[in-house]
């Protein structure tokens, strides 16, 4: 087992690093720029901090979160043009975990979806929030 791994799997060592490393943890559990979360209203790093501590009990995500790494780095090719509802994809140019030219691919694959892209705000949208919300709302609403 990697130290990735055994990372992922310890309660205690995502608590420990949080406490002791909030901007690594900002960096690569929210693959956010620390600096964009910094600069955000305290609204929104509220809800940054909060998607951060709600990861405990990480134990219980680690296989998950493991999965989403693997994808992530091995994507698959998937019939995405046979989807057949409507579909929303979103993403930001500062992503750490480079979404955004999947998002640009998986957009321009599936009939009819709608692409959202924000410049910046990592991966929890730091500073989007409420527009984020506002996107969905009315994509919802439409269809």
């Amino acid at each position: 087992m990697t130290l990735a791994q055994r990372f992922i799997r310890s309660d205690f060592l995502y608590w420990l690093a949080l406490s002791i490393a909030p901007r690594a943890m900002t960096r690569s559990v929210l693959a956010t720029d620390p600096a964009i979360l910094a600069a955000a209203n305290p609204i929104e790093r509220r809800r940054a901090w909060d998607v951060l501590r709600n990861v405990l009990p990480v134990s219980a995500r680690a296989q998950g979160l493991l999965n989403d790494a693997h994808f992530v780095a091995t994507p698959h090719q998937l019939p995405l043009d046979r989807i057949a509802t409507p579909t929303l994809v979103i993403s930001l140019e500062d992503d750490r975990y480079r979404t955004i030219e999947p998002a640009r691919s998986i957009a321009a694959a599936i009939p009819g979806a709608r692409l959202v892209t924000y410049p910046s705000g990592g991966h929890v949208w730091v500073g989007h929030d409420a527009e984020l919300m506002t996107e969905i709302a009315a994509f919802l609403r439409d269809n």
